[in-house]
């Protein structure tokens, strides 16, 4: 996690932010996936995510916007 950031994704294709200390929902991430790997960057400002959907893919979110940064072309698991 990020420094008081928790990321948990959930069977609804969402990725969720969690606020550490109060528990709170900070943003809701929609992946089009389940997510079965997260991770943040060091700076905690980017999440990679790797989903599984018929074929697992790696995709970068901005934490702030919950907006799609990056899915690398060509990815093969």
């Amino acid at each position: 996690s990020r420094e008081g950031l928790v990321a948990a994704s959930l069977a609804d294709k969402t990725v969720r932010l969690f606020d550490s200390a109060s528990g709170k929902e900070t943003r809701v991430i929609e992946t089009g996936a389940v997510q079965t790997r997260l991770s943040f960057s060091p700076d905690g400002l980017t999440l990679a995510s790797i989903g599984s959907d018929n074929q697992p893919y790696v995709a970068l979110w901005d934490v702030r916007t919950g907006r799609r940064l990056l899915e690398p072309p060509g990815h093969q698991g």
